[in-house]
């Protein structure tokens, strides 16, 4: 595949998940810190939702996990996840 269709892809999914994050802060008033958090049961939760409900919403962008973002598996996962929110596409703002 093409390295700059790549990066478009990158980007878009980085974005998407970027958009979720905002929601869910904006959502439930949360302020995000610097650094890892501590996860929930990978086992009992989903690695797809600890990153993204305990490490992503919770820290400051950039910060933490979010260099995991890099990768299209990962990516693929936080994404599954946020799809699992009926809500977010019924509210949120159409781009």
């Amino acid at each position: 595949m093409d390295s700059e269709l790549v990066e478009l892809i990158k980007k878009t999914e980085i974005s998407f998940i970027t958009d979720y994050v905002d929601y869910i802060r904006k959502k439930e008033n949360i302020v995000p810190t610097f650094g890892t958090k501590f996860e929930l049961s990978c086992l009992a939760f989903g690695e797809g939702y600890n990153l993204l409900h305990r490490q992503l919403v919770l820290t400051i962008n950039g910060s933490g996990d979010w260099v995991e973002l890099n990768y299209p598996i990962i990516r693929d996962l936080v994404i599954s996840e946020i799809h699992k929110d009926k809500s977010y596409f019924k509210e949120r703002p159409q781009k």
